[in-house]
């Protein structure tokens, strides 16, 4: 049986006890890496799904500013009134303004859209900066995808989620809010394909990272009317949250220590 790892926001910022924007609690990737390297021969594919953004990002305030010239502090909550009325603008002096008129109605249409689906858009530490040390993978995991990737004489996989300034993904698939006029908050089928080459796939990652992952693959699992996708997927996690949804979905799951790949 084929058998791939999908191991998704294990990046410096969200597992780095230095990290900008620290997720994971329990669930410490070290454990991950020494899975790696006692299983290395039986992984036959590595996927990396990297949470990817540049400082003008929707999500970070140094995008946002206020009526007297402030950028909103990291928590704060920006509904679509808010933006609509002004309250919050797009911070961007130096493009012209019909340009950032056009930006503001993005931001607005994408709060809409947010808050259709029953979600708050808040504002984060600027995280997983690409090209920088926060979005690195984190430090054993890389290297013990190295070692695997020696031994196997093949390529881990890496797929980039979030770099356009106007969405946000929190799952591995597709942007919180798909937007058929930004290709790439889609709805990625080029993973799902190839991980349709697997038998099992054994996926990872933070808690929320992993809970809007596993509802797309829900979701998808429902639009093709295809239940053996979800057969195939085993969830490594020791979060009760996690747990509770797979055995209501009836995905497989295990704990970290007992992970056996």
């Amino acid at each position: 049986m084929k058998k791939c790892l999908l191991l998704i926001d294990v990046q410096n910022d969200f597992c780095h006890q230095n990290g900008s924007n620290k997720k994971v609690l329990s669930q410490t990737p070290d454990i991950i890496s020494n899975k790696i390297d006692e299983f290395k021969s039986n992984i036959d594919g590595i996927v990396l799904v990297l949470d990817s953004h540049y400082p003008m990002d929707i999500s970070h305030s140094n995008y946002w500013i206020d009526f007297e010239g402030n950028h909103p502090a990291d928590g704060i909550i920006i509904s679509r009134k808010e933006a609509k009325g002004r309250k919050y603008q797009v911070y961007s002096p130096y493009i012209p303004k019909d340009v950032l008129e056009e930006k503001q109605k993005m931001a607005v249409e994408y709060l809409e859209n947010l808050e259709s689906i029953g979600k708050q858009h808040i504002i984060q530490p600027p995280h997983c900066l690409f090209g920088g040390w926060g979005h690195a993978v984190y430090g054993s995991v890389f290297n013990s995808v190295l070692d695997w990737s020696k031994e196997k004489g093949m390529d881990h996989q890496v797929v980039l989620k979030g770099l356009h300034q106007h969405s946000e993904h929190f799952g591995a698939f597709e942007a919180a809010v798909p937007n058929p006029n930004i290709p790439e908050t889609m709805l990625n089928q080029g993973i799902l394909q190839y991980l349709d080459n697997f038998d099992n796939v054994y996926i990872f990652g933070p808690k929320e990272s992993l809970m809007y992952t596993l509802i797309q693959l829900t979701e998808c699992a429902d639009f093709l009317n295809a239940p053996d996708i979800i057969d195939r997927y085993v969830v490594i996690s020791d979060d009760e949250d996690v747990k509770e949804y797979c055995n209501k979905i009836k995905y497989r799951t295990t704990t970290l220590n007992d992970l056996k790949i």
